[in-house]
């Protein structure tokens, strides 16, 4: 697409680190205590925005935005820490404050913006299940239910009024049964348990 449109693409990735300037995780060693990378990464693109806007017209945010509110099980993923350092519980509303300094710099930026919601999650790591199986791998599409409609809110709380914003959920467009499949083994649609 890039070399078609004539446009520039470049791909900033640090992992388990979504794209929130006013919140960060818990570090995976240190739960207690925000995770340095994400917060050194999220600095740096802040910092480049900040200094050069020009030639950046869009940008589109992806992240595994059900991770980082509360599920059922009890992980690292529930704390997430404000930029003072200040921890609390991860909920919709910690995704939304988060999420709503990033897109204030990039409303700032004159940026457009597509957020792309998670993909469906599986328990079970689906290149391995593809290879096991010629029927097929499949998820309920009620699993991590709780976790997805927390991320969709906190999202949508974020992007209300932002005319720049755009959001695709692409569960619904991988999921629109009531069981989510996870491709073929010449086709898988993930890359482990939740990365496209």
């Amino acid at each position: 697409y890039s070399r078609e449109s004539h446009s520039r693409v470049r791909m900033i990735v640090q992992p388990a680190c979504p794209p929130l300037l006013g919140a960060s995780p818990a570090d995976r060693s240190a739960p207690l205590k925000p995770d340095a990378k994400c917060r050194e990464a999220l600095a740096a693109v802040q910092e480049r925005l900040r200094r050069d806007p020009a030639g950046i017209v869009g940008v589109i945010l992806a992240a595994r935005w059900p991770a980082h509110v509360p599920g059922s099980d009890r992980t690292r993923r529930h704390m997430m820490f404000d930029r003072n350092g200040r921890g609390s519980q991860a909920s919709s509303a910690t995704l939304s404050l988060g999420l709503d300094e990033t897109l204030d710099l990039l409303e700032a930026t004159g940026t457009r913006v597509l957020i792309v919601g998670a993909p469906p999650a599986f328990p079970f790591e689906v290149p391995r299940c593809l290879l096991r199986t010629s029927d097929g791998c499949f998820v309920d599409r009620s699993f991590q239910a709780a976790e997805r409609e927390q991320a969709r809110v906190g999202i949508a709380d974020a992007i209300r009024g932002r005319s720049f914003v755009r959001f695709v959920d692409v569960f619904e467009k991988l999921c629109p049964e009531q069981r989510c499949s996870a491709g073929s083994r010449e086709a898988p649609l993930l890359a482990d348990r939740s990365h496209l």
